[in-house]
């Protein structure tokens, strides 16, 4: 359950709950609201549009599908001025986070559809990274030391969470009574934020120390609960299934209080990112089961 149309097994499990939206409604902790205000966007030509990452200077980044379903990551400028891209010779790119300084963090899938993790400097350069032993590698996010978060497949095809510095170490890590493990944010204190999935099938966020103590994260009366960025005040935001099957956007307060944000009149929301300042970034879907990015705030 992570980032629609992705190939990270935990990935899988989100698009499913994605298309199973169907329209907005009440949120499961009571009346589901907007961002107080925001901005749909798509990249020209593409398909669909996921907006991933913002970083405290209003810069977003994210992939779209062509019409061809291939996957490219691309960058928006604050005024609106979309950069795409491609990990040079990667058969799909998908870009997951971006820090201040920057640099963008995703992962790209080679001609024989294994993935890879990378990172794109801010002049555009990109280096590759895999984790020792992984069948595959993805990168989710990265903070402004250049810790990177992200989770791999093992040969079991079981999820894994980690935590890589800028040196290259890794260190893996799985969430307790998590069958699988996906890790999606890193902010600078080293908090981690993801979800994992536990031996019922069941989804819930989570936030890690950087002590490795884990916080559960679920939304109440949500059938599923996925954590995504977590922001320097320690703000987390994600989205969760209702019992209609209807996704909706959350942002969770440093206390556990939690936010509810779905864009009016779309068929789901989905919130991905957040900065220092409370922009927010996220998909809709609209009642063409097109999907959209939007920037906002609460």
């Amino acid at each position: 359950m992570d980032k629609p149309r992705s190939a990270v097994p935990g990935r899988v499990g989100v698009a499913l709950i994605a298309a199973a939206c169907v329209v907005a409604g009440a949120a499961a902790g009571g009346r589901a609201a907007p961002p107080s205000t925001f901005t749909a966007f798509d990249v020209p030509g593409a398909a669909d549009t996921y907006a991933f990452g913002i970083n405290n200077n209003g810069q977003i980044a994210g992939n779209y599908d062509d019409e061809n379903q291939r996957s490219h990551g691309f960058l928006r400028s604050p005024a609106g001025v979309i950069t795409k891209f491609d990990v040079p010779n990667a058969a799909s790119t998908d870009a997951s986070d971006i820090n201040n300084g920057g640099q963008i963090v995703g992962d790209f899938r080679d001609a024989d559809k294994a993935s890879h993790g990378f990172i794109r400097a801010a002049d555009g350069t990109f280096s590759t990274f895999d984790v020792p032993g992984a069948a595959n590698t993805f990168a989710n996010g990265v903070n402004d030391a250049g810790q990177i978060v992200g989770s791999i497949e093992d040969a079991a095809h079981r999820s894994h969470g980690y935590v890589r510095t800028p040196a290259g170490a890794v260190a893996t890590f799985d969430a307790p009574n998590g069958f699988t493990t996906v890790a999606n944010g890193i902010n600078g204190a080293g908090q981690v934020s993801g979800f994992y999935r536990d031996r019922n099938g069941d989804y819930h966020g989570f936030i890690r120390s950087s002590a490795g103590a884990f916080t559960t994260v679920d939304v109440p009366r949500a059938t599923a609960t996925v954590a995504y960025a977590i922001n320097s005040a320690g703000q987390v935001i994600g989205y969760f299934r209702d019992a209609d099957e209807v996704s909706h956007a959350f942002v969770r307060a440093p206390t556990g209080g939690i936010a509810v944000v779905d864009i009016p009149g779309a068929a789901g929301t989905a919130g991905y990112g957040l900065n220092a300042s409370g922009q927010i970034v996220g998909t809709f879907d609209d009642a063409n089961d097109k999907t959209h990015g939007f920037a906002g705030r609460r």
